[in-house]
């Protein structure tokens, strides 16, 4: 079971109760007095809008086509019920559907929403065939569904629900067991069994001579290939259901007579194999009989859901702190390797990947017994065909292809852990692993790595004295306001309250003390499981020199009332400035644009500015008002504190790392323009 599951099991989505979330909550009552080396992170976070959730959903329909249909179903009232399930898919314009026929051999038809490329499907004029080659179709299902899947669009992917429909009438024919001995004869009915004798090209598709072929173990293990697919494609959900089709076996031999027998209708040795098949696939096993006249058991509920989003996860992790045997050690470059041990093995502490070959500095240290040199781009012989991060999780396209992980999903183990965290920490990003101890000493790996510690190495004291506490409060749905529009949307939101993140006195050359710390949170569907999440990134910096740190109280606050009143304070200021007389204007709503503030900045205060302890230079104070404030010299800051949040596969830090020290900067340049317009400069004449 996913971790996710499991908090969704244990919360009882606390989140729909109004109360806060159990597993995000860490017994903030504990904590000491924080020393100066901690940081605390005050804000808001508000859920994917409510609503009715549109799944692309794909049918698969894969059809029993067999001789023994003839006695089986001689009304063949199968087709009305194949009939009734694709009028229902065509109704509803989210979904498609494919058709895969078997018996001795293989008819597919792709996934579509055009009903004449299935008609021989739905005409019982078009015939049977011989045998009932489970493993054959599935095979070719695999096929199908692996190339739907690697050609549509990772994001609609995410959202698509894969629903295979497996139907038969009876037992796998013919079934072969291993060995060609060539004392024994072949398959009496069939001719493929123990044999190297040439069959019939387009038929027994997966067969392989002298091989076991239809056995339970083979069919078992294609419906597990099915749905480890929708694990490699990170599909939004795949199932597989089976439906045994029978009549009462006086209802067959009336049709067919006594021949009849001969199609060996095995009913318990087919309703436990497709049973199994179902529970393989996470589906529903069906047995329908024909002569009750049901022609729903094929039937889809394809529609939209109503749906609501909750957070399932908060992390917090500091990018340019590194935890050691030693205590908390800087890694400036944030690469995963601390700047002490890079100096020791040669690499630059100040350049997450110091030979340039698109694998990182701690990634080539990390597998270095297989080939890497963090200083030598020949090695290894691997060539890094794509270096870009897809998804924002800290992994580029060419590590994750040597991991095995997907480069389309942040977290391809489902646990609510960005890949390249969990490989930071020592995890593997492959394994579901939140609820395991690796280390022995107590604590979940899920709680060691929100907590800060490391779960490689038995240390419940630091966990229990040092660790990264949250409190989270669900406030509820509510109307919120969307950014990008100004429409209001049905959201949950929540306050949080993440407290202890641990500081590291870093020794970037133009950035000293910087530490980047990032808030990870997960979106999931609370009444829906199988649904890939919705992953978003906060970005907070602050400043640590080893004895101070900016915010000097330790706390980053962007709740909404902080950030109203720093919105207040700044147009106030820039009021004062419109109203200084150095702008000659008569107009009462003038307030000056950026380049106004620029010249401004030109004629009144000295080349380089000193703002509190930082003197800075006119390139430098020209970068941060272009950062900070747009044309028209509105403050570049989110307006609504959730919108400190972005999609992680969007996130930009030079754009989304909120800076608090950096807005003091300005606030003080504020300052000295007032202070200069109210005392020696001037009017501008302009």
């Amino acid at each position: 079971m996913s971790v996710y599951k499991v908090l969704i099991l244990l919360l009882g989505v606390v989140v729909g109760l109004g109360c806060s979330e159990a597993r995000l909550i860490q017994g903030m009552e504990e904590e000491q007095e924080a020393p100066d080396h901690f940081l605390q992170i005050l804000g808001e976070y508000c859920t994917e809008p409510s609503g009715d959730v549109t799944f692309p959903v794909k049918v698969l329909f894969i059809v029993d086509q067999s001789n023994s249909l003839q006695c089986l179903d001689s009304e063949n009232r199968r087709f009305d019920a194949l009939q009734s399930a694709v009028d229902d898919i065509i109704a509803s314009p989210n979904a498609q559907f494919a058709f895969l026929g078997f018996s001795s051999w293989v008819r597919e038809v792709q996934f579509t929403r055009d009903i004449d490329a299935i008609q021989e499907f739905l005409d019982p004029a078009q015939g049977l065939g011989p045998a009932t080659d489970y493993q054959g179709a599935l095979a070719t299902a695999i096929r199908m569904l692996d190339e739907d899947m690697r050609n549509t669009d990772p994001r609609e992917r995410a959202r698509t629900r894969y629903i295979i429909n497996f139907v038969s009438d009876g037992i796998a024919e013919p079934r072969c067991t291993a060995g060609c001995d060539s004392s024994q004869p072949p398959d009496s009915l069939y001719g493929v069994c123990n044999t190297t004798g040439e069959i019939l090209e387009g038929t027994y598709v997966d067969h392989t001579p002298c091989q076991p072929y239809n056995q339970p173990e083979q069919i078992l293990g294609r419906v597990e290939e099915i749905l480890d697919l929708g694990d490699l494609y990170d599909v939004g959900s795949i199932h597989m259901d089976t439906t045994l089709l029978f009549s009462p076996m006086d209802v067959v031999i009336s049709v067919c007579g006594e021949v009849a027998q001969t199609f060996g209708y095995e009913r318990e040795e087919a309703t436990g194999l497709l049973r199994a098949m179902a529970i393989a696939g996470e589906g529903v096993f069906r047995d329908v009989n024909l002569e009750q006249g049901d022609s729903d058991y094929l039937r889809i509920n394809v529609t939209s859901i109503p749906a609501q989003y909750g957070m399932s996860m908060m992390v917090a992790n500091n990018l340019n702190a590194r935890r050691t045997p030693e205590g908390i050690m800087p890694d400036s470059d944030g690469d995963g390797l601390h700047d002490a041990l890079e100096r020791e093995l040669g690499t630059d502490p100040y350049d997450r990947d110091t030979d340039g070959d698109g694998f990182s500095d701690y990634f080539e240290w990390l597998f270095r017994q297989e080939g890497f040199d963090p200083r030598d781009p020949s090695k290894p012989a691997l060539t890094c065909r794509d270096s870009s991060d897809r998804t924002g999780d800290g992994l580029s396209v060419c590590e994750e292809e040597y991991l095995g992980t997907n480069p389309n999903n942040p977290d391809t183990s489902g646990d609510g852990i960005p890949d390249g965290l969990k490989l930071r920490m020592g995890l593997d990003p492959l394994i579901d692993d939140g609820f395991m101890d690796n280390d022995f000493d107590g604590v979940s790996n899920l709680d060691e790595v929100r907590g800060g510690s490391d779960p490689t190495v038995p240390d419940d004291s630091i966990y229990r004295a040092e660790r990264t506490l949250y409190s989270v409060i669900d406030r509820g749905l509510g109307q919120v306001l969307n950014l990008n529009n100004n429409n209001t949307q049905e959201r949950r939101c929540y306050d949080y309250d993440i407290r202890r993140v641990p500081l590291a006195a870093t020794t970037l050359p133009r950035e000293r003390g910087r530490n980047r710390v990032l808030v990870y949170a997960t979106d999931r569907i609370t009444e829906l499981g199988g649904i890939s999440g919705v992953h978003k990134v906060a970005c907070f910096e602050a400043l640590f020199d080893g004895e101070s740190r900016f915010p000097a109280e330790g706390v980053i606050d962007v709740r909404q009332e902080s950030l109203d009143e720093v919105e207040d304070r700044y147009y106030r200021k820039l009021t004062d400035i419109a109203d200084c007389g150095f702008f000659d204007t008569e107009d009462p709503e003038f307030l000056p644009s950026r380049d106004q503030l620029k010249g401004m900045i030109s004629s009144c205060l000295p080349p380089r500015v000193t703002v509190g302890s930082r003197l800075l230079t006119p390139t430098e104070l020209d970068d941060l008002l272009n950062r900070h404030l747009d044309s028209a010299a509105r403050i570049q800051l989110p307006t609504r504190a959730y919108g400190f949040f972005v999609n992680l596969a969007s996130f930009n830090p030079s754009q989304h790392c909120y800076r608090p020290w950096e807005w003091n900067f300005v606030d003080g340049i504020l300052d000295d323009l007032i202070e200069a317009c109210q005392s020696s400069c001037g009017p501008s004449g302009t």
